[in-house]
């Protein structure tokens, strides 16, 4: 038999034939094998304290003693932060440790890879401190080093003292115009030191809702870094106070475009948090922020309300559609409802008291969803969204008093969009989903 006139499959098929012909007594051994591609995988990340060290861990198919590459690198601007290598292990598990001092706070991306790149698996985590890093304005010449307030934003209640430390850097070399800082804070008392190379330059103190740093106090022919300090009373008021607010104006006293940095805030204690739902003319975007006691759950609760013969709606997200809501229909909490008032309303709601119910959650699919806010104080978009904090985008609110969406806070966002902005219980809000997730209450 000539093989080597046939192709490599149909050579292999005459010899294996040959081979099973009772007039031959060789004896063969076939084996099956299947060639695929290598792999890499990390195991999940959870979100990190900064000032810890923590370990990621991984598998994959390479053999032992391979040489695998990985980088980290900031969300926000692509910067790498870290890089390294790791080796394989002999049941093809990897590891490495990352010190989050070195890191610093913020969403990071994790990239681990085959020397020559050819294969390759990526992860997000998250650092968290208990400071604010806020993202400097567009327009202005300082930064924003860190900003750390205690008692915490969300925890502010009416007449409570506050402290507010921040660092804050400031490259005036040249520049002619000055920094003005205000607060709403009732009875404040700044204070706030010049540092260059270290040392202190220059210090200060303000008992005035508002002062200024010239541009004679701020050239000292290079770099400077502020450290701010702020004392005071949180006042009573509306929502969206700006706790501090920083801008710059130039020689001739006008505002420097884009410049401005406001800390807002709403205190949420001093007074019981409303056992009412408060509607305007028009449409309104409404949740309920816990659960409602049974027998007084339902669409029924809305029976005094004059719609002007217009449905309540739910959203479906999975259908794309709305869902005209039935008397019978549960009103539960995480769900948003739009309901049309002709005229100012209130709604009643009787919480429920049952210890023994579990805080709500509430499967969300990809797309749009309506969902409400949980708990008995304003909460940060990222706080109240945390355990969907890899999968959504954006959110936005609507404003029933003005009849009009509001500006979105996005995932990771600055300025007007940061996820810093707080959100409030009782309204509902639209937020985008990339991917199905389960959005937990953060209250009961």
């Amino acid at each position: 038999m000539d093989l080597s006139r046939l192709q490599a499959f149909d050579a292999a098929t005459a010899l294996i034939n040959a081979l099973d012909s009772p007039t031959v007594d060789d004896i063969y051994i076939k084996v099956t094998f299947t060639v695929g591609d290598s792999w890499i995988r990390i195991d999940g990340i959870g979100d990190q304290t900064y000032g810890e060290a923590f370990t990621v861990t991984g598998t994959t198919d390479y053999p032992a003693g391979t040489t695998l590459t990985y980088r980290i690198t900031s969300k926000e601007d692509g910067v790498t932060v870290r890089s390294g290598e790791t080796v394989v292990a002999e049941n093809g598990d990897w590891s490495f440790e990352v010190d989050t001092v070195v890191i610093g706070p913020g969403v990071f991306t994790i990239r681990v890879m085959s020397l020559d790149g050819q294969v390759s698996t990526t992860a997000l985590f998250d650092v968290y401190d208990d400071m604010l890093h806020p993202v400097t304005p567009p327009g202005a010449t300082y930064q924003i080093e860190s900003i750390r307030v205690n008692p915490p934003l969300n925890e502010l209640s009416p007449g409570e003292s506050l402290t507010l430390a921040g660092t804050i850097n400031a490259p005036r070399l040249g520049h002619q115009g000055c920094l003005e800082f205000s607060t709403v804070l009732e009875d404040p008392v700044w204070s706030y030191s010049l540092e260059r190379d270290g040392a202190v330059i220059y210090s200060g103190s303000r008992n005035s809702r508002s002062f200024t740093l010239s541009a004679f106090e701020l050239d000292y022919g290079q770099d400077i870094r502020i450290l701010l300090s702020l004392n005071g009373i949180v006042p009573q008021g509306a929502e969206d106070q700006a706790l501090l607010r920083i801008l710059e104006r130039d020689a001739e006293g006008r505002i420097v475009p884009e410049s401005e940095y406001r800390l807002s805030f709403t205190p949420s204690g001093g007074t019981p948090p409303s056992t009412d739902l408060t509607l305007h003319s028009g449409w309104n975007f409404i949740s309920v922020p816990r659960p409602l006691v049974a027998g007084n759950d339902t669409a029924l609760i809305f029976t005094s309300v004059e719609t002007g013969g217009r449905s309540i709606f739910r959203y479906d997200t999975a259908a794309g559609e709305w869902v005209a809501l039935a008397e019978t229909d549960q009103i539960a909490p995480l769900e948003g409802f739009w309901i049309y008032s002709t005229k100012p309303s209130t709604v009643p709601l009787n919480f429920s008291t049952d210890p023994l119910i579990s805080p709500a959650k509430r499967s969300l699919s990809t797309g749009w969803s309506a969902i409400g806010i949980t708990g008995t104080a304003p909460a940060t978009a990222r706080d109240a969204l945390l355990s969907v904090n890899r999968e959504w985008t954006t959110l936005i609110g609507f404003d029933a008093g003005k009849q009009a969406f509001e500006t979105g806070i996005v995932n990771g966002g600055s300025n007007d969009y940061t996820d810093s902005r707080l959100v409030y219980q009782g309204k509902g809000y639209w937020l985008y989903m990339t991917e199905p997730g389960t959005l937990c209450a953060i209250g009961v």
